[in-house]
């Protein structure tokens, strides 16, 4: 399993995953395809205090040892937990943990965010992914 994310400059927005992949090739031809939409229309052209380099601003993780139940070809979803913090202008999203069943990660969610007593600390978000589908838009917060 591979995650793919986009770098943004955190004074515009927090990073975007872009998806999440079966295997690397998967991944690599996922990264090329956002790519090239990009290059037609990218709403993350310009950013404060960055350079855009769409080949180094995307990156490819291998999530397999942080997947915590058996993966399959028949699992067509993931979900994944998220921890959004927001000050000084900045917004930064730390992806926290993966999931097989929507009601754990939302119950996870609910009891992190309960557990946070400062605003600061961030807020837990629970995002449904399918599986080798990149997403343009749908996923930025």
């Amino acid at each position: 399993m591979f995650l793919i994310i986009r770098k943004i400059s955190a004074y515009t927005n927090a990073d975007i995953i872009i998806g999440i992949f079966s295997t690397l090739e998967n991944a690599n031809n996922a990264k090329e395809k956002y790519i090239t939409q990009c290059k037609i229309s990218d709403k993350w052209a310009e950013q404060s205090y960055k350079n855009v380099d769409l080949q180094t601003d995307i990156l490819i993780e291998d999530i397999r040892q942080k997947i915590p139940f058996e993966y399959s070809k028949s699992t067509k979803i993931i979900y994944v937990v998220c921890k959004f913090v927001e000050g000084f202008g900045q917004i930064i999203r730390f992806v926290d943990s993966f999931w097989e069943i929507a009601q754990n990660a939302n119950e996870y969610c609910e009891i992190k965010n309960e557990s946070s007593e400062i605003d600061y600390e961030g807020e837990f978000i629970c995002e449904k992914i399918e599986i080798n589908k990149v997403y343009f838009d749908e996923l930025q917060r």
